[in-house]
């Protein structure tokens, strides 16, 4: 069997995926989620962000296959977990997120250079404030949900946003699945078709883990069979 590994934003917290976990724990499916945090004076941070990875995974043997699984900004440290990590990736699935491109930033795969510079302007000595819960009250309706994961949230780093990440040499080696749950994330979807990777759109908030963490289990499930399927391995 293998186990998901659930990676959030850097930019929030763990509460992302948590209930997402649960689900599939209930189910007897191993989930991880690692929590990504960063020293603010010790970049380059995605660095610190696969470090933190790499430890949550100490307890698995080097055996155990891995279906990766990256939300929203996480989906840059893809192809850099997958590189360090001793386990062997059989497949990464995109929920709503960003592809990385060799050498580029965050901000550098904004849809616009417009929206870029917005976001730079939000800045306050250098640091991006985290969401409030008014900001997030039609995004994450659930109040507890809400607070929960409000919680997690602090200021991060415009740095953070800026810096460049790399993607190894022949990345991906493995399949690759976009899962596009809203509009802004069109282009990410559009690059993954080029691409030749299976592409799934379910038109939902770019939070529904947090609404539905049951039915977004549901689909990690039925895509992670697949892979499963692909590499000759026994389904959940």
């Amino acid at each position: 069997m293998a186990t998901f590994l659930l990676l959030h934003s850097p930019f929030v917290g763990p509460a992302t995926w948590n209930w997402v976990a649960q689900v599939l724990k209930q189910r007897k499916i191993p989930a991880i989620v690692p929590i990504l945090r960063h020293r603010k004076d010790e970049p380059p941070y995605w660095k610190q962000h696969v470090e933190q990875v790499v430890t949550a995974l100490e307890h698995l043997t080097p055996k155990e296959p891995i279906i990766l699984v990256a939300h929203s900004g996480a989906g840059v440290l893809i192809p850099a977990v997958a590189d360090a990590i001793q386990q062997p990736v059989i497949g990464s699935v995109f929920v709503d997120a960003l592809i990385p491109q060799d050498g580029k930033s965050r901000l550098d795969l904004y849809n616009t250079k417009e929206a870029a510079d917005e976001f730079r302007r939000q800045a306050r000595d250098g640091m991006i404030p985290p969401w409030t819960e008014d900001d997030l009250k039609t995004a994450i309706p659930a109040p507890s949900v809400r607070r929960a994961f409000v919680a997690q949230l602090y200021a991060t780093p415009l740095a953070m946003y800026e810096e460049a990440i790399p993607v190894p040499d022949g990345w991906p080696d493995h399949p690759c699945v976009y899962w596009k749950w809203t509009e802004h994330y069109e282009s990410q979807r559009r690059i993954a078709e080029q691409a030749g990777w299976r592409c799934i759109e379910t038109k939902v908030g770019h939070f529904y883990l947090l609404q539905e963490p049951e039915v977004v289990a549901d689909q990690l499930v039925e895509i992670g069979n697949h892979l499963l399927q692909q590499a000759g391995l026994e389904p959940f």
